[in-house]
């Protein structure tokens, strides 16, 4: 970036030169210009060419003219009324021109320090001009101040040369890592132009000039130990003084891919011996942090691999371990799902296979064992009866695994004898209501009659000949010895 800006600026430099000699030769068609219109006009009366004088605010003193500037008269020896207004014009123009940009331009660039005798030369070219235009030599005093233009520009486009000059020569030195002449000619440059952000900045990067060669020497001792953390890290630093040193930066980058390519064998051996050691989870981070190096590399699939084995491995014997521990507590469900969660990843596999289906039929058969006791009376029905037989008969085949399924088959046995067994029922009216067992039988009209039926839940409905019927319900327990009912219809319809 900074070979441009001295391109530019030497591009620049010649511009202006241009610019100088086509302004000064401008100049010099108009002084002409104004001869020849000279010869064409009458002299023009002396208090006209006061008055004009008057318009411009410097002082009018007297003065001498410059050596090669005088005051040219008309081909008939006196200068036209037309001829001195057209140059006193002309030179309020010229004048204006270098208040407005050519002194501000000699002050910001600092001429008057570094060309006194120049810039004095200057100024007293341009007070010059002013008294002739005072005493209204108009002609004399244009000529004059353009002459002192193109001096300060010429002046100009000098100190503009030696300060790209001095700066070209601080970076090739600074470049060629020549500390004592970049020192040296950036020093000149910005006694040129002090308060150049270029220069200043170029000064900035020659002052760490001896920190980043010291650097350098360290980074270079530390390849040949092979040191390559330690060389990173300087070369690194290097980067951060001076970020356009090419051999710096690829070096760096030739060392970080090495240390790269370290830490990534590095975190595949780790992760590798953590299989071995059957510690997935170490091996899961290595591979996760060998992943971020090389995300695409091949080692990052077969470790990856031998990974997820050992984590179908871990979880499957996680598994029949808590199946043993759950089922060794007589909880088969807590043992079923421990199994249940690792058959869709070991569909053939003889140990979760066997213990799925013992777990399945102990609970199937817990479940069927629980609904029957839990509805004891519905063992009434010779229909529930036979669904109690054969769930018996199926819980009678798992029941030595489980604790709790042979005390519930034990249960439900006695439950199904007790529900067998007749159970004497007294039934009593008035003689005069017709009785009968919804679902059962007939009892008819009595006073007193006893009657056998089993436990259960039944509905007695009394029918009478004028009276609204009745009916009522009768539960008789598994565990009674006897049992009594009275149906009356007393009630007139």
């Amino acid at each position: 970036m900074l070979e441009e800006k001295l391109k530019s600026a030497r591009k620049e430099s010649t511009s202006n030169t241009y610019k100088m000699v086509v302004i000064g030769a401008a100049f010099l068609f108009l002084v002409s210009a104004v001869l020849i219109v000279a010869t064409l006009w009458p002299q023009a009366p002396e208090d006209a060419s006061q008055s004009v004088a008057a318009e411009v605010t410097s002082p009018a003193t007297g003065g001498v003219a410059p050596s090669g500037v005088e005051n040219t008269p008309s081909a008939s020896g006196q200068n036209t009324a037309a001829d001195n207004e057209a140059d006193r014009e002309a030179f309020k123009t010229a004048l204006a021109r270098f208040n407005d940009e050519i002194e501000p331009a000699m002050e910001q660039s600092g001429l008057a320090r570094w060309d006194p005798a120049g810039y004095e030369a200057v100024s007293k070219g341009k007070k010059q001009a002013l008294d002739r235009f005072g005493r209204g030599e108009y002609k004399p005093a244009l000529t004059q101040l353009a002459a002192a233009s193109k001096q300060a520009e010429t002046l100009m486009a000098a100190q503009k040369d030696a300060f790209v000059s001095a700066f070209q020569q601080a970076f090739d030195a600074y470049r060629e890592d020549a500390y004592e002449k970049a020192a040296l000619m950036i020093g000149k440059a910005l006694q040129i132009y002090p308060h150049s952000p270029e220069a200043s900045a170029l000064a900035q990067k020659i002052e760490t000039l001896p920190e980043i060669l010291d650097l350098i020497n360290q980074a270079e001792i530390a390849r040949i130990e092979n040191k390559l953390e330690k060389e990173a890290a300087l070369l690194q630093a290097v980067l951060e003084l001076d970020p356009d040193r090419h051999e710096q930066s690829n070096r760096l980058e030739d060392v970080v891919k090495i240390l790269r390519d370290q830490r990534f064998a590095a975190h595949i051996s780790n992760g590798l011996a953590a299989v071995e050691r059957r510690d997935a989870r170490t091996a899961r981070d290595r591979l996760a942090q060998a992943a971020q190096l090389k995300p695409d590399s091949p080692e990052i699939n077969l470790l990856g691999a031998k990974i997820t084995a050992l984590e179908k491995q871990l979880r499957l014997e996680a598994a029949l371990a808590n199946y043993e521990s759950s089922s060794g507590k007589d909880d088969w469900q807590s043992a079923y799902d421990a199994l249940a969660a690792v058959k869709s990843e070991n569909p053939n596999n003889k140990d979760v296979l066997e213990g799925l289906q013992l777990a399945g039929k102990i609970n199937d058969s817990s479940r069927a064992l629980e609904q029957l006791i839990t509805q004891e009376e519905r063992l009434s029905s010779a229909k529930v009866r036979d669904q109690a037989e054969k769930a018996l008969f199926d819980a009678s085949i798992v029941a030595p695994f489980s604790p709790r399924l042979r005390d519930m088959a034990i249960l439900l046995e006695d439950l199904v004898g007790k529900y067998q067994r007749e159970i004497p029922v007294l039934v009593t009216s008035d003689n005069l209501t017709d009785i009968i067992v919804v679902g059962v039988g007939k009892v008819g009209k009595t006073t007193s009659r006893e009657i056998n039926l089993k436990p259960g839940s039944y509905v007695f409905e009394g029918r009478r000949q004028g009276f609204k019927s009745k009916r009522v319900e009768l539960k008789i327990p598994a565990a009674a010895s006897d049992s009594a009912i009275t149906v009356i219809c007393d009630e007139p319809i």
